[in-house]
């Protein structure tokens, strides 16, 4: 995953950093600074992993 990858997985399926921090549990800037590089850790990382390996079918199903 890299800020690259993620930024544009956001910017397809959520639009906003607000609304991908929202289904990440994390603020704004949190997103902010893993899609410039900081290393994402945690939870939200293994979240994140699960909602970019989704097919987009798949989630707007749910």
């Amino acid at each position: 995953m890299t800020p690259e990858k993620i930024k544009k997985f956001r910017i397809d399926r959520f639009k906003s950093q607000e609304a991908l921090a929202a289904a990440l549990g994390v603020d704004q800037a949190t997103v902010s600074r893993i899609e410039n590089g900081a290393e994402i850790k945690g939870p939200a990382k293994i979240l994140l992993e699960k909602l970019m390996a989704e097919p987009e079918s798949e989630r707007l199903a749910s």
